[in-house]
């Protein structure tokens, strides 16, 4: 089912919504360019994600999900290296559940 058709008024609604279609597709924003900017810079061979949380959700002719997330870095053993990024986002999900990632704040 697209998302933005199966959005209710409710708040609460509209975030659980919004967790469950993301929380399948949110680890793609580790391939958003300050993300990967900073990831590369960082000694880990590998990252993981590890959580996120949305924020809000607005709906207008797309729905725009805000979120933070989490990620740890692995090393060339894929052990935990120590590195660890925090971060948030916008995803913008169109009508067709195409999801772009923009606002892309890491650190």
């Amino acid at each position: 089912m697209v998302l933005f058709y199966s959005l209710s008024n409710d708040q609460d609604d509209q975030r659980e919504a919004a967790t469950e279609f993301l929380s399948s597709r949110w680890s793609d924003v580790l391939e958003a360019g300050p993300v990967l900017a900073l990831c590369s810079a960082l000694s880990s061979s590998a990252w993981i994600a590890e959580s996120f949380e949305v924020l809000n959700v607005e709906v207008d002719r797309t729905v725009r999900v805000r979120f933070a997330f989490e990620a740890k870095g692995l090393d060339k053993k894929s052990k935990p290296s120590g590195d660890r990024i925090s971060g948030s986002a916008v995803a913008v999900i169109d009508v067709y559940d195409h999801v772009e990632f923009v606002d892309v704040e890491v650190a």
